[in-house]
Parts: C-alpha cells; sequence; structure tokens
C-alpha cells in the first residue's frame, strides 16, 4: 500500500530547548501541511503531511526539518511522541511508527 499521510509528534524538555521552526520536507512532489503545532509550554511539537492528488513520490526521505535553540547548557531527551503514525492507502486505520530517542547536549 502507498504512503498518503504521516504524522510526526516530538516531544522535548521545555525548559532545555526550544523548537524555533517545523517544517514540511519532501515526501511527494505536491503535498499538503495538514497541522503544524510547537507547543513550547508543554514540550510538544507536531506536524502532518499529507500526499497531494495526483502527487508522485520523490527520492528523498525528508519528512520534516526542526530547528532549535539550547536555553541552557545540559542534557535533554528528544522523543518521537505516540502521534508519530503512519497512513496508507487502502490500509483501515493509521499505523504507529516506533523510532528512537535522540540525546542531545547543549552547551
Amino acid at each position: 500500500p502507498t504512503l498518503t499521510a504521516v504524522t510526526v509528534e516530538i516531544t522535548y524538555d521545555p525548559a532545555v530547548l526550544e523548537i524555533t521552526q517545523l517544517r514540511t520536507g519532501n515526501l511527494w512532489d505536491q503535498q499538503s501541511e495538514l497541522e503544524r503545532v510547537i507547543d513550547g509550554q508543554n514540550g510538544v511539537a507536531r506536524i502532518t503531511v499529507g500526499q497531494g492528488f495526483d502527487a508522485q513520490p520523490t527520492n528523498e526521505a525528508l519528512i520534516a526539518s526542526v530547528d532549535v535553540v539550547g536555553k541552557q547548557p545540559g542534557q535533554t531527551i528528544v522523543s518521537f511522541g505516540p502521534q508519530t503514525l503512519l497512513v496508507r492507502a487502502g490500509v483501515s486505520g493509521s499505523l504507529p511508527v516506533t523510532l528512537r530517542s535522540i540525546v542531545l547536549t547543549i552547551q
């Protein structure tokens, strides 16, 4: 089945890290941004991108890009939250995705 939409949810410690920008990638040659949320108070960022009508997949694998700024020195864990999902044509419901967390060191 063909991938038709992707949601990526990022959780982080807002005392250590700030997400300043969240942009869609280039999975398809035509796509729609369905949702973009940066909740700096609770440390959650989420973006949903859907395949455009008659769109073709690109040879790229960039779902989204994130710009971050360290607020203070220290380590923080950036994780992919439970709303990280894939939607595929012909498949009922969405498929949860489990990805590894990232440890960032802010100096």
